[in-house]
């Protein structure tokens, strides 16, 4: 309302400069300010309507609203307004900068091009784009509704400073916001900051509860894990993810195991992973160097109703931390760079383990091979190999142990007939 009244009041203080009666009445108590040198022109385009032009930079002010532009034209049978060159707008909750702003009264919205910087004014987040339409607060609207195609870059600040103030970016073919918390993308949906990166093909982030939800190819990548399913749910603190779930078809890999399942979920203490569990049909894949040697089975695994697997910081790379894919920001390298490494691997449920045991006093033997089942297996890993498992309740298992092939015996040809 203030707004539509301003547009209504700088045509009504103008035209009044002008010496043209307009009985209109005005919303508010109006202050124009015009630069040195500034000019008016008012034009009848049909009986009884007017067009007002105002060149050299004006300033408005009309209650809790404020503007300014280079230059700005009004349509008075459509209350229209059109502000052109360096616009900027303020109002209770936001600022925007563009270069065009054409607002309509009856409707008490605005669309923004060119350069577009639209802030909240109580966290600092911004939205910028090249096309934003923005309907403030107003009668029978109780929160601002923000619509912006084009891709434009959403950076999110929080009410208050997370403890490393680093915000989350987030980008989409389209960006809809709905007052202060709630963030849709779509088309290429991505929203990163350097602990984690989520993409999919839309995606819906709630920053009161601090939840992204995303779907369509949806893929969450932190701590050298990447966690991909139908769905997925991300919780965050202070923008810092806390969890992530994965379903149905969940899948976590990293550069040493693969854990699948109905269900996947991830959990995350002060930016580390610390735990994923998997629910429904899981099975986990290690893919070690010792596994490796190993023709005929190439890597160890278990599987059970439910996995937990545990993981704990391990010694900094000497080739540092993660670093951004050229023109791809927040899509880390790979999992390369891990801060964290698989210590434990627990299997409830009609649980199974094939792991390989290496021969210590003969390291240069192929490793044996020990299958396991049981109610419950624990496996205890250090630097990618399996140490030691740990079955409890009613077991079976089977330990093949390779030995060498000696010599092949020789062929007897003496007593071969010619020709055989």
């Amino acid at each position: 309302m203030a707004a539509r009244a301003l547009a209504a009041a700088l045509a009504l203080a103008s035209l009044g400069a002008l010496g043209i009666a307009q009985e209109r009445p005005q919303g508010c108590v109006l202050q124009v300010v015009s630069s040195p040198g500034s000019r008016s022109r008012y034009t009848e385009v049909a009986p009884g309507v007017g067009k007002l032009d105002v060149g050299g930079g004006l300033e408005a002010i009309c209650g809790s609203a404020w503007m300014r532009a280079d230059s700005a034209s009004y349509l008075q049978d459509s209350d229209i307004l059109w502000l052109l060159g360096a616009v900027r707008y303020r109002d209770t909750a936001r600022t925007l900068d563009a270069d065009r702003v054409t607002y309509y009264g009856p409707e008490e919205r605005m669309i923004a091009e060119g350069r577009v910087t639209l802030t909240a004014r109580a966290t600092g987040s911004t939205l910028k784009g090249t096309l934003v339409h923005y309907e403030p607060r107003a009668e029978g609207r109780p929160y601002e509704r923000i619509f912006a195609p084009r891709r434009p870059h959403l950076t999110v600040h929080g009410d208050t400073a997370a403890e490393d103030g680093e915000p989350l970016e987030a980008e989409g073919e389209r960006v809809t916001i709905l007052g202060d918390s709630v963030v849709a993308l779509a088309g290429d949906a991505k929203a990163w900051r350097s602990d984690f990166t989520a993409v999919a093909d839309t995606m819906h982030i709630d920053l009161d509860i601090g939840e992204i939800r995303l779907f369509g190819s949806p893929k969450v990548t932190s701590e050298g894990t990447i966690l991909v399913g139908d769905s997925i749910r991300a919780e965050l603190r202070d923008r810092e993810i806390e969890r992530a779930e994965a379903w149905p078809r969940g899948r976590a890999t990293s550069e040493s195991y693969i854990l699948a399942a109905d269900s996947i979920d991830t959990r995350f203490v002060e930016r580390r992973l610390r735990q994923v569990i998997a629910v429904r049909g899981a099975r986990g894949e290690m893919h070690s160097a010792l596994a490796r040697r190993d023709s005929l089975v190439p890597l160890d695994w278990v599987a059970g109703d439910t996995i937990v697997a545990h993981f704990e910081p391990r010694a900094p790379r000497s080739n540092g931390s993660q670093a951004s894919v050229p023109g791809n920001p927040g899509e880390t390298q790979g999992t390369e760079d891990a801060n964290v490494e698989l210590r434990e691997l627990i299997a409830f449920g009609d649980a199974r383990a094939l792991y390989h045991v290496e021969d210590r006093q003969r390291p240069e033997r192929p490793p044996a091979v020990n299958y396991v089942r049981g109610a419950r297996i624990r496996i205890l890993v250090a630097a990618g190999e399996v140490k030691e498992a740990k079955v409890e309740g009613p077991s079976v298992g089977v330990y093949i142990e390779p030995q060498p092939m000696g010599p092949l015996a020789p062929q007897d040809t003496a007593s071969r007939r010619p020709g055989t």
